[in-house]
């Protein structure tokens, strides 16, 4: 395995892939957006929006890990943050297969982010990578974001329809946590949609797993043990050693706080399969929700 380019790698997902590449003495060469983080030894600047690529040798480079694109969750969801979610996504890929193609190159083997957003609610018949996809807006955005990856100039491509990502640093328990602590957590909901949740560290460890055998494939990066919300909440109560006192929040109050299309996240009700990454052979390190969430916040 030569360098690694890496797309996206400030955000939550590429920022601890980074630390684990550090740490297996693995090469990589990161794209950034801030002009003050780049050094041209390891860090290049690019800006997918106006097209700009660094001169960077691409030949060297034999993979490349994309998890651009703005937070889905990150504000309120108009039309034109709508566009902000399409742009980040799309022109990140369109400039990655620019900077490939102007040096006569495919890019070797590319990995790139995607969302179980695509697939429509169920409650009990679980999804997995040859499922339909939904008729909405979130699937619709996801749709667009693989097919943008399809289009690339590659010669190996993995989609990784990641579900909610639990991490110590950010994400989905940032917003949580300090609620759970200050004895404020309440379950959204009535509690029982399907929550498809994965730790950090799978995620990262999947796409190590993937480096390392160059094929055509999409996976679903989920845990193999979904839960419903409600377990999700709760444990994280018990890891915090504190419980969920405070009623169910009705679906309407979630709509007033934070959108309609927000609030879809936050009810959605998807059972994902993960059997294929397994089939690949990926370990997961954790499988069951307890064995995460105590992890994440050790007694």
């Amino acid at each position: 395995m030569s360098k690694i380019l890496i797309a996206g790698g400030s955000g939550l997902i590429g920022s601890r892939l980074i630390q684990m590449f550090k740490q297996t003495n693995i090469e990589f060469v990161l794209l950034s957006t801030q002009k003050s983080k780049c050094n041209t030894s390891d860090t290049y600047y690019w800006n997918p929006q106006t097209g700009e690529i660094p001169q960077i040798d691409l030949s060297k480079i034999s993979a490349c890990v994309n998890f651009s694109g703005q937070g889905i969750f990150d504000q309120r969801i108009d039309i034109k943050r709508l566009s902000v979610l399409y742009d980040s996504r799309l022109q990140a890929l369109q400039t990655l297969s620019k900077m490939f193609e102007v040096q006569g190159l495919k890019i070797p083997h590319l990995i790139s982010a995607s969302a179980i957003g695509l697939y429509p609610d169920t409650d009990a018949k679980s999804m997995n990578e040859s499922n339909r996809k939904a008729n909405n807006w979130v699937a619709d955005l996801v749709q667009a974001w693989e097919e943008a990856a399809h289009n690339t100039a590659h010669e190996h491509l993995n989609v990784l329809r990641i579900g909610i990502v639990l991490s110590p640093k950010g994400g989905f328990l940032d917003r949580l946590t300090p609620l759970t602590r200050l004895w404020l957590g309440a379950i959204p909901g009535n509690g029982r949609q399907y929550c498809s949740w994965i730790h950090i560290d799978d995620v990262c460890g999947i796409v190590l797993h993937l480096l390392n055998k160059p094929h055509n494939a999409t996976y679903n990066v989920c845990a193999p043990q979904p839960c419903t919300l409600a377990d999700l909440l709760n444990t994280l109560a018990e890891s915090l050693q504190r419980k969920n006192l405070l009623p169910n929040i009705p679906e309407f109050m979630l709509k007033l706080l934070f959108g309609k299309r927000r609030a879809q996240l936050i009810i959605a009700n998807q059972n994902i399969d993960s059997k294929a990454i397994t089939d690949s052979g990926y370990a997961f390190k954790f499988k069951h929700i307890k064995d995460c969430l105590h992890n994440i916040y050790p007694a």
